[in-house]
């Protein structure tokens, strides 16, 4: 069970230089998440731990939008995240997650994140992208963690990125095709073609937001079932648990453990007053953890049902990419069970320390496995 202290409905704590109101109650982050008026989306680069403001000049579309804006921003790009709802989609990427698994069965120790989780979050994002898959090539030769900044902002890493990203718009301009970056040029808002920063925000998110969580919840499934192998052997035995257990990955992994918002004018939340300007933290992670919601919520249970998790965020800013990356775990954990029949461990290194109400189990900074 946990601590008491772990779930307490808020805290201050110090981040990026200032003091942030961190809010870890369930039912308080839920609210706070929904209530866009009083705590915004609506700034560049501020809703991120740590700040991106100092690495970027655009703002993410369609996240770091508020109503109206914003949902007339996200309709111009469902039809692409809706793709892994269409049966000829899941078909696509049960084969990749199909081959991924032949490879590393009797390929004796693989490091899971480098030579399964990596290489796999990037194919998946070649299909839904619409890209080649050669492209996934390029993306894994940026390794883990490509964009991910410590200390200083690493502009050198910001910049790959954007150069990327920007040239394969330009690309798509003059050579048309049916990938996310040419409907980038096909699609309007408010009567007028997207701006090339407008262009830029909604590639440069799906990289730097679909790319690490991903990994991170692919690698929590194989690291979990090294560690736990009698529910190994129980999802081999109910196949079906597949879908709850997905579920209850993503909850306990929470693979985006927080995010911001900026308060719009003096407030208070989670019984702590928060000054205009000031910034918040939704700790999905922390409210994924709530005694008060979820039975013993430190164990994970394959068949937890129900589970209200905020795993993809709550609210009208909900994760565009969570039917793609369900459909992503549902995909390995039936793989795993019908093709693998041992994960057994090698070498573990947490991702770091545990901090009061920031879970880190399945959480890897290493994790080897051989899958046989």
């Amino acid at each position: 069970m946990a601590d008491p202290a772990d779930t307490a409905p808020g805290r201050i704590a110090h981040l990026d230089g200032e003091d942030v109101v961190c809010v870890t109650g369930y039912r308080d982050v839920r609210r706070a998440a929904q209530d866009t008026v009083t705590f915004s989306n609506d700034v560049l680069g501020r809703i991120q731990i740590p700040a991106e403001d100092k690495t970027r000049s655009f703002r993410q579309c369609p996240i770091e939008f508020d109503p109206p804006e914003h949902r007339a921003y996200r309709a111009l790009v469902e039809p692409v995240f809706a793709r892994p709802r269409e049966p000829e989609y899941q078909a696509q990427v049960r084969a990749l997650v199909a081959d991924a698994v032949a490879a590393a069965r009797g390929a004796g120790p693989i490091d899971a994140m480098e030579n399964l989780a990596l290489p796999l979050q990037s194919k998946a994002l070649t299909l839904l992208l619409g890209v080649p898959l050669e492209e996934a090539d390029v993306w894994v030769s940026w390794g883990l963690h490509a964009f991910k900044t410590r200390g200083e902002p690493d502009l050198a890493r910001a910049r790959a990125l954007t150069d990327y990203i920007v040239a394969k718009i330009d690309a798509a301009a003059t050579a048309p095709d049916d990938s996310f970056f040419s409907l980038l040029h096909r699609v309007e808002i408010d009567g007028r073609p997207l701006t090339g920063d407008e262009r830029l925000g909604f590639a440069h998110l799906v990289f730097a937001g679909g790319r690490d969580t991903v990994i991170r919840v692919l690698t929590g499934i194989l690291g979990h079932f090294a560690t736990n192998p009698s529910d190994f052997v129980r999802l081999k035995a109910e196949p079906q648990l597949a879908l709850t257990a997905t579920e209850e990955f993503v909850r306990l992994i929470s693979p985006l453990m927080l995010i911001g918002r900026i308060a719009t004018a003096p407030a208070e939340v989670a019984g702590l007053k928060v000054a205009q300007g000031q910034r918040i933290a939704l700790c999905w992670a922390e409210a994924n953890r709530d005694t008060q919601v979820f039975d013993a919520p430190d164990l994970l249970k394959l068949d937890r049902k129900p589970n209200p998790h905020v795993g993809f965020g709550s609210g009208i800013h909900t994760c565009l990419g969570a039917a793609h990356a369900r459909l992503l775990c549902r995909s390995l954990l039936a793989e795993l069970a019908a093709r693998v029949s041992g994960i057994d461990l090698v070498e573990v290194r947490e991702e770091g320390p545990r901090h009061r109400g920031q879970p880190s189990d399945l959480h890897f900074a290493k994790l080897v496995v051989a899958l046989t």
